[in-house]
């Protein structure tokens, strides 16, 4: 029986940060039994390819020509996931003049959208965005871009009590602003007794001195040493992005900020739920006020996370 192709394009670096890349890749898994899913890149790193080559096809691309070079290599007969800032109206209309069918995966809502699905899971309100009158929208935590064990966790019904006695950090794949060490120190001074904290560090994350409970975990962990690191946790401390859905997903009650503008709109949507404890502009604040943060209780019941797989199954059947 002949399968669908499903092309994802999108990519990965110190500079981007890596959110883009590991959605796109979980939402290729999500669609792997039902559609041949293959993943174009530009320039991957090993950490890439071994991600992508698990769950499917991957086809690097050069960066000086990966706009073109994407373009030749679609036939018209595929679905197209677009994710990255730089794919613009123009270059949607591109892919549509192909006679691909389009969903495009965003993040700041600042341009016109021609595809035939919009996908954001941080923001639940239609009207910030401007498509077309045949575009679908498939807004919040109810199409979140979840990888395998985190969806399994969820299916599973999997829940445990929390102690509040370990922590785990993380501000993303590259962490330029080095927001891990200002939550360790504000952690250090919240008089909340850390018996363990484990560090996801990026590529430019510094540890301050005198804390010997501080665990710095290796960089590149899977999708399931990522999940159990949460599991594990007691409480979560992170930049508002993929990984806050995935605390979510566990169960984990976490603080939360944000310090680039894509971040902000999402940020500002899982505090409005009460799910996450809220600490505003990580770049502003002098110093990150954590006290009522020991008797916050995530509102779990406002979400609704279930049935994610089934749901971007049903929607790419849709489009075929």
């Amino acid at each position: 029986m002949h399968r669908k192709k499903v092309y994802f394009r999108a990519d990965a670096s110190g500079q981007i940060g890596f959110g883009h890349f590991t959605r796109s890749l979980a939402l290729a898994e999500m669609l792997g039994n039902d559609f041949d899913c293959v993943f174009f890149t530009v320039d991957p790193s090993g950490y890439q390819k071994r991600e992508a080559e698990r769950v499917c096809c991957l086809h690097p691309l050069l960066p000086e020509s990966h706009f073109e070079d994407f373009l030749s290599c679609l036939q018209g007969d595929e679905i197209v996931v677009l994710d990255n800032y730089f794919f613009t109206t123009g270059y949607q209309k591109a892919i549509k003049a192909k006679g691909c069918r389009l969903v495009c995966i965003d993040d700041l809502h600042d341009r016109h959208y021609v595809a035939d699905a919009v996908i954001n899971h941080g923001v639940a309100d239609a009207n910030l965005f401007s498509i077309g009158p045949y575009t679908r929208l498939c807004l919040g935590v109810s199409w979140a871009l979840l990888r395998q064990p985190f969806l399994q966790v969820l299916e599973s019904g999997w829940h445990r009590e929390r102690q509040r006695k370990s922590a785990v950090v993380c501000t993303g794949g590259s962490d330029p602003c080095n927001l891990v060490a200002k939550y360790l120190i504000a952690m250090r001074g919240s008089g909340i007794p850390f018996e363990k904290i484990k560090v996801m560090a990026g590529l430019n994350t510094r540890i301050p001195e005198g804390m010997p409970e501080v665990e710095i975990l290796p960089q590149g962990l899977s999708a399931r040493q990522v999940c159990s690191v949460l599991q594990d946790a007691d409480m979560g401390f992170f930049s508002a992005s993929t990984i806050c859905l995935e605390a979510l997903s566990v169960g984990l009650p976490s603080v939360v900020g944000y310090y680039v503008d894509n971040q902000e709109s999402f940020y500002r949507y899982i505090v409005r739920l009460g799910a996450v404890f809220g600490i505003g502009n990580l770049m502003e604040a002098g110093k990150l006020d954590l006290s009522g943060f020991p008797g916050f209780v995530p509102a779990s019941s406002h979400l609704d996370m279930q049935g994610i797989r089934a749901r971007y199954t049903g929607l790419f059947k849709g489009l075929e």
